[in-house]
C-alpha cells in the first residue's frame, strides 16, 4: 500500500473521509482490529501493533519481526499472522498496553496425521522469558486426547508409540502482568514408522 497506513471515518459510507495516517507501514499487505489496537501485516517490516485509540493518530506500540507478514487475522485472544515461509504465528492480542493475561495457552492443528505411528518427537523452540515468565511445552501423538510435557531441544520418546495425529502445545504463564512470555519461533522433527 503506497503511502502506509490510512484510516477513514466512515460515518456516511457514501462518503468516506481521511481521518489519520501511520506512514511507517511501507509494505502494509493486511490488517485487523481488535479493541483499541490495529495489527498491520506490513511484508519484511514485520507485525505492527498500533494503538488507534485516536483513529487520528495511529501510535507504534510494538513490532513482531516475521519473514514475510503477508496476511493477519484478529481470532479471539489472538492474532493469526500468515508469515510467508515463516508459516503461521499466534500471537496473543493485547488488551491493554501494559496488562497480559496470568496464562494462556497456545495449541496446534494437526502437525501429521499418518497411518504409521510416531514413535518420537523433537521440538525445538525461539522463546524470550523474564524471571517471572516460564512456558511449559507438550507433545501428543493421538490428536490431543493425552499431552506428554517435554523439555525443548530434547528427543522425545511417546509412552505410546502407536499414536499417528502429532500435534504440539505451550502454556505461557507470568506472575507480573505486565509482563508476558513471547515464543518467536517453534519446530518440530519427528519419526514415523510403518
Amino acid at each position: 500500500m503506497a503511502g502506509g497506513l490510512k484510516v477513514y471515518g466512515i460515518d456516511n459510507p457514501q462518503n468516506p473521509y481521511l481521518v489519520g495516517t501511520f506512514t511507517e507501514a511501507t509494505q502494509a499487505q493486511g490488517i485487523a482490529v481488535a479493541g483499541p489496537f490495529a495489527y498491520v501485516a506490513d511484508g519484511t517490516n514485520g507485525l505492527r501493533v498500533l494503538n488507534v485509540t485516536f483513529p487520528n493518530n495511529p501510535v507504534l506500540v510494538q513490532t513482531f519481526t516475521t519473514t514475510q507478514a503477508r496476511g493477519v487475522t484478529a481470532w479471539g485472544d489472538y492474532i493469526l499472522v500468515s508469515d510467508g515461509a515463516g508459516g503461521l504465528r499466534v500471537i496473543r492480542a493485547f488488551k491493554n498496553l501494559t496488562d497480559y493475561l496470568p496464562n494462556g495457552t497456545g495449541q496446534s492443528i494437526t502437525v501429521n496425521a499418518t497411518r504409521a505411528g510416531i514413535p518420537w518427537a523433537q521440538l525445538s523452540v525461539t522463546q524470550y522469558l523474564t524471571s517471572s515468565t516460564s512456558t511449559s511445552y507438550y507433545l501428543s501423538n493421538n490428536g490431543g486426547i493425552t499431552w506428554e510435557a517435554v523439555v525443548p531441544g530434547s528427543p522425545y520418546t511417546f509412552l505410546s508409540p502407536a499414536g499417528s495425529s502429532l500435534k504440539w502445545k505451550a502454556v505461557l504463564s507470568t506472575s507480573d502482568t505486565t509482563k508476558s512470555p513471547g515464543v518467536d519461533s517453534l519446530r518440530i522433527i519427528y519419526k514415523f514408522s510403518p
